[in-house]
């Protein structure tokens, strides 16, 4: 998450506005989206289109949409915060739009907000284009396309109960809009300037299911997990027993070939405009011999340093930095090294006899 989010920040995303676009689909379609690639990308592509288009007619009018151009970057979540198997989409809209003009520059135009009947006519879309789509493909009524044993697996997840007690509350309502199951909110916008609400917001669409803090394993076998926030009656914490939280936890785990992080508009990678838009890669620095690493991934010294403050190319010694000397490549060569640096730090230079 971190890694992501630091490769987001420092190389991808431009000082914009930002909004975040959240879409839940009917519960019934959760088992097809859990399990079938083609009908979750469709419904991420639906669903960009519909923001995208309605973005461009509420800021300009008067221009053809091949003049305007914004950025998506989807992020797929498969979980709600008692792990159940619910697939949704948290989408990092630029809340803007950019124009371009005749001489090739791209200016942007910020976006005022989405209003209700803006969220009520994305809704329509999305769910009159996945109707058709479902049609089409013989997913509703009598489907030709059987489950495979895998599938129908997965499919017993929207069987879990939630663990959640019911009771009554009001909806929100702010900035948030419903149609034939679908339910959408867009809420949550973060300036431009703003580095760290950014940052702070793209980690919550980018995190994992659950923290190691959360959970606790009781006396009696059973796993607790404590909510990262209360549920809409109160509810603190939740039990599983041992065998159903593997179960939900197997579930959680995305098939083959389903991408869970996508790039739309002046974000995807052939984008026209996206040099204009999207700061500059990291250059790639390699150690003498070592393999060859991902063009954007950090080492684990600097994740260290940018996620607990904790500088672990500082030498102990005399303070000053620390930087890569070679590379071991001989198991005898780093036995040694190991026996020497464990000597220097006062720890014994091999390990004690087998008991």
């Amino acid at each position: 998450m971190h890694d992501l989010v630091a490769h987001l920040m420092d190389h991808v995303l431009p000082e914009a506005p930002v909004r975040q676009w959240v879409l839940s689909p009917p519960f019934e379609l959760a088992g097809l989206l859990a399990v079938r690639p083609k009908i979750l990308s469709h419904l991420a592509r639906c669903f960009v289109h519909a923001v995208e288009t309605e973005m461009k007619r509420a800021v300009v009018n008067d221009v053809p949409q091949q003049k305007l151009h914004t950025g998506a970057i989807v992020f797929i979540q498969r979980f709600t915060k008692t792990m159940t198997l619910f697939p949704h989409l948290h989408v990092l809209f630029l809340d803007g739009i950019y124009f371009e003009s005749p001489n090739g520059h791209l200016e942007f135009r910020s976006f005022d907000g989405p209003t209700e009947d803006l969220l009520a006519r994305v809704l329509k879309h999305v769910f009159q284009r996945m109707e058709r789509f479902l049609k089409r493909n013989g997913y509703l009524g009598d489907g030709t396309e059987k489950p495979t044993p895998l599938e129908r697996w997965w499919f017993r997840a929207t069987q879990e109960p939630s663990l959640l007690k019911r009771g009554l509350f009001e909806p929100k309502t702010t900035c948030g809009s419903q149609f034939g199951g679908f339910s959408i909110h867009a809420g949550v916008r973060i300036q431009g300037h703003d580095k760290r609400g950014r940052e702070k917001l793209v980690k919550y669409m980018a995190r994992p299911p659950f923290s190691e803090e959360q959970l606790k394993i009781l006396n009696d076998g059973k796993v607790e997990l404590t909510l990262r926030s209360p549920s809409k009656t109160g509810q603190r914490s939740v039990m599983f027993e041992s065998v159903q939280f593997l179960r939900r936890l197997a579930w959680l785990i995305p098939p083959a070939k389903q991408n869970m992080i996508r790039y739309y508009g002046v974000f995807a990678p052939h984008a026209k405009h996206r040099r204009q838009i999207v700061l500059s890669s990291p250059p790639r620095v390699l150690v003498s011999e070592s393999p060859p690493t991902s063009p954007y991934r950090r080492s684990w010294a600097k994740l260290l340093s940018r996620v607990y403050d904790i500088d672990a190319e500082v030498c102990l010694s005399c303070g000053g930095r620390l930087r890569p000397a070679g590379a071991v490549t001989k198991r005898t060569e780093a036995e040694a090294r190991l026996r020497r640096g464990l000597s220097v730090l006062g720890y014994a230079r091999a390990p004690p006899d087998a008991a």
